[in-house]
C-alpha cells in the first residue's frame, strides 16, 4: 500500500537453521541443543566461531551453561561456550557503564580464566583465544605486549587466517582502546599483505578506516 515503509527481513544467523534452533533451546532453558549442535559442527574452526559468537550472548542472560556443566562439568564444549558467555557478560557490563567506563578488573579476570579453561579442556580449538584477545580490550590499561603476542601466537597456530581473531587485535591496537590509528593500520595492512587468494584478510584494511571514523 502507498506510504507503507519497507522492512529488511535481518537473519542474525544467515540461514543456519541449526543454530537458529539452538538459540531458541537457550531461550526457553534447554541447553541439550547446544551440545548436539556443536557436537556436530566439530572443528570446523570458521562455523564453530560463528556458532559460538551468536550463541554467547544468548547464554549470557540466563544459566543455559552453567545447567550444561553442572551436568557435563568435563565438556569442552560447555567449557569454551562458557567461555565466550563470560566474554559477553563482560562487554554487557562495558555498554551498559558506557563509552571507556572501566568494567571492574575481576570481572575481567574472570572472563580470561573461563578462556585458559577452555583451551585448556579443547587444545586444538582457537575461540577461546579469540575470546581472550577479545576481553583483553576491557583492561583499562590493557594487557602487557607480551602476553597478548602469547594468546596471539596460540590463535595464529590453530587458524592463522581467521577474520574474527585478526579484527578482535585491529580493535585492541585502534586509538580508541590501546594502541594507535598508525598501530592499527600497520597490523591491517600486514595481515593483508600475507593472505592468500581468497581469503578475507584484505577486508581488514577497511575495517581499520570504520575504527578510525
Amino acid at each position: 500500500m502507498p506510504g507503507d515503509r519497507f522492512t529488511p527481513d535481518f537473519d542474525p544467523d544467515y540461514g543456519d537453521a541449526p543454530l537458529s534452533t539452538a538459540r531458541k533451546d537457550i531461550a526457553n532453558g534447554r541447553w541439550q541443543g547446544l551440545r548436539d549442535l556443536l557436537r556436530v559442527t566439530g572443528p570446523a574452526w570458521s562455523v564453530r566461531a560463528h556458532r559460538i559468537r551468536l550463541l554467547a550472548p544468548a547464554c549470557a542472560g540466563n544459566s543455559s551453561v552453567e545447567s550444561w556443566l553442572a551436568e557435563e562439568p568435563r565438556s569442552p564444549d560447555a567449557l569454551v561456550l562458557r567461555a565466550a558467555t563470560e566474554v559477553a557478560r563482560a562487554f554487557t557490563l562495558a555498554t551498559a557503564a558506557g563509552g571507556r567506563v572501566p568494567v571492574e578488573q575481576r570481572r575481567v579476570d574472570r572472563a580470561v580464566m573461563a578462556c585458559l579453561q577452555g583451551a585448556e579442556a579443547y587444545p586444538e580449538d582457537p575461540t577461546p583465544w579469540i575470546c581472550l584477545i577479545s576481553v583483553a580490550r576491557l583492561y583499562a590499561a590493557g594487557v602487557r605486549r607480551q602476553e597478548l603476542g602469547r594468546w596471539w601466537d596460540e590463535l595464529h597456530a590453530r587458524d592463522p587466517y581467521t577474520i574474527e581473531g585478526h579484527l578482535h587485535v585491529l580493535r585492541y591496537y585502534s586509538a580508541r582502546w590501546h594502541g594507535t590509528h598508525g598501530l592499527m593500520y600497520d597490523f591491517a595492512r600486514d595481515a593483508a599483505a600475507v593472505a592468500p587468494p581468497g581469503c578475507a584478510l584484505p577486508v581488514l584494511v577497511q575495517f581499520a578506516r570504520v575504527e578510525e571514523y
